[in-house]
């Protein structure tokens, strides 16, 4: 682990000094849940009206998903579990499930994402319960197009990125894969194994968790293992840069570690500190928010 450094410092270095950390650090999986893309785009792109067409949205959030990729995997993340379509799309109707079908085939093969994986040498894969979500639908080209896109990025071995397509209920599908591997190998698998089975490699565990908004943690089962660094942006997920991360991971590799201290050796002084915070914070909880247009927001009272 590197040396201990000031914020001021760590924000001033290169990326590829940050990177260079981060590897060092062991810091290798990001789960990053993409939350208030539609907000984001109307922020952005002026849809107040939602009249802009469907192909702008596209074009728009799929550059705005590959940006914040990159901005990860340059800053030294080797691996990116993304979660971006949950089970509560299919009982929206036929239509709605059409058009968020168009969508998730762009993972697959829209040029703005498969030049992205030949660039920055990505395997690609998907995981979730969509085939058997698909199977009885008019959508299982879908996931011709996810085994294609696997395929022909297997031999990429610099990062990963693994798309969650509705991962949101894993129980079942995890205990029928649990079962078919003991049937054909006589044993119960290890977990090891079973990431492997389910997500098509032997990630690990997460170290990282970004989300937005409300303070809920989703779609990446088997790599939780409560050591996980968790944080939640109050801006929507595409609004992310780089200052915003360098942070997350300053905190991450060099606050969160440190041991507790030795509070009989603390200082009356560093006592009175910490006494006058927890005083001043004691009627207040991070994850509280207010809702105003029908929206949440945090209840963020910088003032104290």
């Amino acid at each position: 682990m590197s040396k201990p450094m000031k914020l001021e410092e760590f924000l001033s270095l290169s990326n590829e000094e940050v990177a260079d950390i981060v590897r060092a650090s062991g810091t290798k999986t990001c789960v990053f849940p993409f939350n208030g893309t539609r907000r984001w785009f109307v922020l952005e792109h002026g849809e107040k009206n939602f009249q802009r067409s469907a192909q702008d949205y596209i074009e728009s959030t799929s550059k705005a998903y590959v940006n914040l990729f990159r901005l990860l995997f340059d800053y030294g993340i080797e691996t990116v579990i993304a979660p971006v379509f949950g089970g509560e799309i299919l009982k929206r109707g036929e239509e709605y499930m059409t058009q968020i079908g168009a969508s998730m085939g762009l993972l697959a093969d829209h040029p703005i994402f498969t030049s992205f994986y030949d660039r920055y040498e990505i395997h690609v894969h998907f995981y979730g319960n969509y085939r058997r979500k698909f199977e009885s639908t008019r959508h299982t080209s879908i996931t011709e197009l996810f085994d294609k896109v696997t395929s022909s990025t297997s031999s990429n071995k610099k990062h990963g990125l693994f798309y969650g397509v509705f991962a949101d209920d894993s129980a079942e599908m995890l205990a029928e894969l649990s079962v078919k591997y003991y049937l054909a190998n006589k044993r119960i698998p290890t977990k090891q194994e079973l990431i492997e089975i389910y997500y098509g490699e032997d990630i690990g565990k997460a170290d990282l968790f970004i989300g937005f908004e409300k303070f809920t943690v989703f779609d990446y089962p088997l790599l939780d293992w409560g050591g996980e660094s968790l944080y939640f942006t109050i801006a929507p997920s595409l609004y992310m840069e780089n200052i915003l991360l360098r942070k997350i991971l300053y905190d991450h590799m060099f606050l969160r570690p440190l041991p507790e201290p030795d509070y009989s050796q603390m200082s009356k002084d560093a006592l009175g500190l910490m006494q006058n915070y927890y005083m001043n914070m004691r009627e207040d909880a991070l994850g509280v928010g207010y809702v105003r247009d029908n929206i949440w927001y945090a209840d963020i009272n910088l003032e104290k």
